[in-house]
């Protein structure tokens, strides 16, 4: 079963995190050979997903 696409980002420090596991996801795969299949969005969703699922991360302090 798939993952379901996460939800937009719901505060300032939830869009920043996106924002910049963005930008590192394509910087990486730009580095990578022309033809493979992996595209940033997937990434980074993955890995925000991921991320929400932490139970150890208090939002709070985060602003």
């Amino acid at each position: 079963m798939t993952p379901s696409a996460p939800e937009p980002p719901k505060n300032n420090w939830q869009n920043s995190v996106y924002h910049q596991l963005h930008d590192l996801a394509q910087r990486a795969l730009a580095r990578e050979t022309a033809g493979h299949s992996l595209q940033p969005t997937m990434l980074v969703n993955d890995a925000y997903l991921r991320l929400l699922e932490q139970r150890n991360i208090c939002a709070d302090v985060l602003g």
